[in-house]
């Protein structure tokens, strides 16, 4: 049976992914869930993201959907820190 991860480890693994900048994470409408990654002024790098928390319940969801937001911030010119979903 596949693992399903839970809302926290959810918002943990977003929140890990983009470290050493500043992600901001929230679950709202239940079942939604919202970030954002800022650069060290403040200045938002993507877009708000808002998904569905059922979408990215299953890990390799989860990680696919962040390696392609994390290749986007990396190709603006921005180092992330290793990254890699604990599940």
């Amino acid at each position: 049976m596949p693992k399903y991860l839970e809302p926290d480890e959810i918002l943990e693994a977003i929140e890990n992914a983009f470290s050493p900048l500043e992600c901001r994470v929230e679950l709202y409408d239940r079942n939604r869930l919202g970030f954002r990654v800022f650069d060290i002024d403040g200045n938002a790098l993507l877009p708000f993201s808002s998904w569905h928390a059922r979408w990215v319940r299953k890990p390799d969801t989860l990680r696919s959907r962040i390696s392609t937001l994390r290749k986007r911030v990396e190709e603006e010119g921005y180092m992330l820190d290793p990254w890699k979903l604990l599940a």
